[in-house]
């Protein structure tokens, strides 16, 4: 099935947000198609959840996620992951991106094949991104992470996309 999203901050295929729980053994199917994201605030955009706090834990993405906006500035932050879109403190962990991430419009969105961005302590660890990644105007796309700060851990993860 394909979900649709605009004007919304933060939307996953299996859960919009992720409170400091955890999201274990899942697979998000279909399509995310987001168009003119929320621009006014920062906007999560993830294939298993948007807005990640707490862990997500061997999760499977096959969802091409697709983000595009005509407005050529913003102050927002958008962030499109594969598995995550971004969060603070979050754990992803041997999780599995197969689908194909892109996004379109704003110069400063972050765009990876696991997580957007990695902030404030993440642990992005034993991941694999199998889709490819990539963004016309963007400087934070990452094949595993888009961005991520030097709190954030990253290991053992691997990337064999195109």
């Amino acid at each position: 099935a394909d979900l649709i999203v605009s004007d919304r901050s933060e939307a996953g295929i299996f859960a919009c947000g992720n409170a400091g729980g955890l999201i274990e053994d899942c697979v998000a199917k279909g399509r995310m198609i987001v168009r003119n994201p929320n621009i006014s605030s920062i906007s999560y955009y993830g294939g298993v959840c948007g807005r990640n706090r707490g862990t997500v834990f061997n999760c499977v993405n096959s969802a091409d996620i697709t983000g595009s906006s005509e407005i050529t500035e913003s102050s927002a932050s958008l962030h499109f992951g594969g598995v995550t879109g971004a969060g603070a403190g979050q754990i992803v962990k041997n999780c599995i991106n197969e689908g194909d991430i892109s996004y379109e419009g704003i110069p400063d969105a972050y765009v990876g094949g696991i997580t957007g961005r990695g902030t404030s302590g993440a642990v992005i660890t034993g991941n694999s991104n199998y889709g490819r990644v990539k963004s016309n105007k963007s400087k934070n796309v990452g094949a595993i992470i888009g961005s991520y700060s030097s709190s954030t851990v990253q290991d053992n993860s691997d990337y064999s996309g195109q």
